[in-house]
């Protein structure tokens, strides 16, 4: 008996009025709950959106946050890790779909193939990116 979580549509209206559901089945059927979720959103296999999700976590006390990310998960070509690449919080006007949407085009334009397959990390590209204006900054101190 499995619990499956159904995918998103990926719109403002449906991401502001959703509610994760933090429960599961363990492997002796018990419920359980979770500290956070990740949803898919219904995207096509195609796009450039595939392996986007929306993170919703609770906090100390166990009350939900308000707060939802929006997430990325990929697995770079000839790697078997899965990354997470963290993309902005929802903000309701100003951190939606359609800023995510350019965000991730940008991303798949930069370290994805023409098939769609990521081929660098995005996540060590930005951490490189920081080391690098350190230093700078370092050695002009």
């Amino acid at each position: 008996m499995n619990k499956t979580v159904k995918p998103l549509k990926f719109n403002n209206i449906e991401i502001r009025d959703f509610i994760s559901d933090f429960s599961y089945l363990d492997k002796e059927g018990k419920i359980k709950q979770k500290k956070h979720t990740l949803t898919p959103f219904n995207v096509p296999r195609n796009s450039l959106l595939k392996g986007l999700h929306l993170y919703q976590g609770k906090d100390n006390k166990g009350n939900v946050s308000k707060d939802k990310y929006f997430y990325v998960i990929y697995k770079v070509k000839g790697s078997p890790k899965t990354m997470w690449y963290p993309l902005g919080r929802f903000i309701p006007g100003q951190y939606g779909v359609r800023e995510v949407e350019e965000e991730l085009i940008a991303l798949n334009k930069k370290h994805a193939d023409n098939k769609g397959y990521w081929i660098s990390c995005p996540l060590e590209a930005k951490r490189k990116a920081k080391t690098i204006i350190t230093n700078d900054s370092a050695v002009e101190k």
